[in-house]
């Protein structure tokens, strides 16, 4: 660029080539890796599903306190799902999750999904005038927390109906429940995930079905995910990088 400037000054600033001809050449040919891979039709629930009925003891998620099998996963998901659905939970209604990283939370998201909602995910330790912000502003009805967590949201709104998800399973029926996946569309909202604020305010942004299960398939041929495989959930629940971790996992038959 500098060479550029020294030669000739140009008409405008954007006619400066920034980068040598074969630094040009590198970048193309990098984009330009091979990489197949089959997109489901519209999402991730009936990927995550099989794995209760292919193999139901293999362990879906852990963590310090508890592990879950695909089939424990698989019950405990749909006995919240129906439970959110009697609430009025349906197609794209959001329900706020503010509990920390763990099995019950995946069981949350799942099961928020399965009942046809939107998850919305905030961090318990977010300072409470974040919490109450984006609780109003994603217009969530029902929030999910974990034991204890009924104060960080309590008082923001209402209206919001506070549900505690026991991490260790208590009050978990362990009969198989069926629970019909909803009729989902590619273009239903399956998350709604707020930036950092660093621009003037946290913004919600609504990630559709179709692009999750994009993400996770392409996630699964670039890293060759496999029922034998384990993966870390390190990120924080409100931060994006957290449903790269998660899904790509439980939609292989991995464990989380």
């Amino acid at each position: 660029a500098l060479a550029g400037l020294a030669a000739a000054i140009p008409d405008q600033v954007r006619d400066v080539a920034m980068l040598a001809p074969r630094e040009v050449m590198e970048l193309v040919a990098l984009g330009q890796g091979e990489l197949s891979a089959t997109l489901p039709s519209a999402s991730v629930l009936p990927l995550v599903a099989r794995w209760a009925q292919l193999t139901p003891d293999a362990v879906a998620v852990a963590d310090t306190r508890t592990a879950l099998t695909y089939q424990q996963l698989n019950t405990r998901a749909n006995v919240w799902a129906r439970q959110l659905r009697g609430l009025g939970v349906g197609r794209e209604v959001p329900v706020a999750v503010v509990m920390e990283r763990s099995a019950a939370m995946l069981v949350a998201w799942l099961a928020i999904m399965r009942a046809g909602g939107a998850f919305v995910p905030l961090d318990p330790v977010a300072p409470a005038e974040r919490l109450r912000f984006q609780l109003n502003d994603s217009g969530a009805r029902v929030a999910l927390v974990s034991a204890g967590g009924e104060e960080r949201v309590s008082g923001f709104n209402g209206l919001v109906t506070v549900l505690e998800v026991a991490a260790d399973g208590a009050g978990y029926s362990h009969v198989a429940i069926d629970l019909p996946e909803p009729p989902i569309r590619g273009s239903d909202l399956a998350y709604i995930i707020y930036t950092s604020g660093s621009t003037g305010g946290p913004k919600g942004v609504a990630v559709e079905h179709r692009a999750l299960a994009h993400l996770v398939a392409w996630h699964q041929a670039a890293y060759r995910l496999s029922q034998d495989d384990r993966t870390t959930q390190v990120a924080s629940p409100a931060f994006d990088a957290a449903v790269w971790e998660v899904w790509p996992t439980l939609a292989a038959g991995a464990s989380v």
